[in-house]
């Protein structure tokens, strides 16, 4: 039976709508205000409190009353099931099998910065929605409707531009000469990197987009382009001198996108019941999930076999590393910020979107080849001996590939 992931992102989105928190983060009061009194303007985030601010007032003309904070948590929930929507799609034209898709979805959306941002009348989760569209769209051969999307993240988020840029730049890793895929020296990396130089105009078009949409925003707000687009650092709201600091919250921050750190937790553990329903909940599906690896491993009796005598000697496929790129941007970026978490609540759809690249069509598709014959070797027998003969793949590969399929 496959597991019904639609059920499951269904199911997620109604936990939050059911518990909604009853405490809030201070941004989240402030942003709820700013809209109330009016003051929609901000260079930071310069479309979402006009998002959040106009469903609001269509509310209140319609005759349901509510209060902005109320609005922007609710569409965050949405927007954030919408983005594990998205993410599943993507997953699934990368030849996924459901159980892992449903295993990347229910990964991301446990992660600690995703049910927290989700959950607040914060900024961190439009932006999401439409960088993971964009990236979809671009993958689907549709570059200016994904420029589009990845124009409304940077609306929505102003730290987008360097989540996004890597995305649209999108470099990608091919063949070698020794057509090795598993093979991760710097030389080797070069040699196999496509700069994309299609991707790099592209970014640079989408650069002077962003530049002249705040350029615009700003003569409508009759501001200077340098005082809309640095608001937050002219406020001094943020600081621009790293310290050692940067290092540590940034390392801390890390380790909390997957699971929260702090010193409530201890009482929260020994006191709050439902915290132990989901470590036996935890420990229940890792035991499952373990199981259901031995055994899909156990259905082949003899994979180096079968590698082996595998004919289709197709060429290492095109392994796309924007969102590796985007990954590394984001977390420098972090940790300039003096690691601010709020800044990583992407990692975790960045990190599924690199397994994305390493899907059982890529995998089953790496050729295995002998070093001193390179052309020819086309029949069985030639394919046997080759296997037989090279002892660094023959060792390594297979139980490369298995650690890999664990994930993908």
């Amino acid at each position: 039976m496959k597991p019904n992931i639609s059920l499951l992102i269904l199911g997620l989105l109604a936990i939050k709508l059911i518990f909604l928190p009853t405490e809030y983060t201070g941004d989240s009061y402030g942003y709820a205000c700013e809209i109330i009194k009016g003051k929609w303007i901000s260079g930071h985030h310069l479309l979402h409190k006009y998002g959040v601010g106009s469903i609001w007032k269509i509310l209140q003309i319609i005759g349901i009353h509510s209060d902005p904070l109320q609005v922007g948590v609710i569409l965050n929930a949405f927007f954030g099931a919408f983005s594990l929507m998205v993410l599943n799609g993507i997953l699934k034209s990368k030849k996924y099998p459901s159980t892992s898709r449903w295993n990347w979805i229910l990964f991301t959306a446990s992660c600690f910065v995703f049910v927290r941002y989700s959950s607040e009348n914060e900024t961190y989760i439009f932006p999401i929605f439409f960088a993971l569209l964009g990236w979809h769209q671009q993958l689907r051969g549709n570059p200016w409707i994904s420029m589009l999307s990845y124009l409304i993240a940077v609306g929505s988020h102003q730290t987008y531009l360097i989540v996004c840029a890597p995305l649209i730049w999108n470099p990608s890793l091919g063949q070698t000469e020794n057509n090795n895929p598993i093979k991760f020296s710097l030389r080797s990396l070069i040699q196999r990197m496509d700069f994309n130089f299609k991707g790099i105009r592209r970014a640079i078009i989408f650069l002077f987009l962003v530049l002249g949409g705040y350029g615009i925003a700003a003569y409508f707000y009759e501001l200077t382009f340098v005082n809309l687009f640095f608001q937050d650092v002219q406020s001094g709201l943020v600081q621009t001198t790293p310290g050692f600091k940067n290092l540590i919250f940034a390392v801390i921050n890390t380790l909390r996108i997957f699971v929260q750190l702090h010193g409530e937790l201890s009482y929260q553990i020994l006191h709050t019941w439902p915290i132990w329903l989901g470590f036996i909940a935890l420990i229940i599906y890792l035991i499952v999930q373990i199981i259901q690896f031995k055994k899909n491993s156990q259905k082949d009796s003899n994979p180096e076999c079968d590698s082996a005598i595998n004919t289709n000697f197709d060429p290492i496929p095109s392994i796309s590393i924007g969102p590796v790129f985007s990954l590394i941007f984001t977390w420098l970026f972090a940790l300039y910020s003096v690691g601010n978490l709020e800044f990583m609540v992407f990692i975790p759809f960045l990190i599924a979107l690199i397994s994305s690249e390493f899907s059982h069509k890529n995998l089953q598709s790496f050729p295995i080849e002998n070093h001193h014959s390179k052309h020819n070797s086309n029949s069985e027998s030639n394919l046997k001996s080759n296997f037989t003969s090279n002892s660094n793949w023959d060792s390594n590969s297979v139980r490369t590939k298995k650690i890999i399929s664990f994930f993908t």
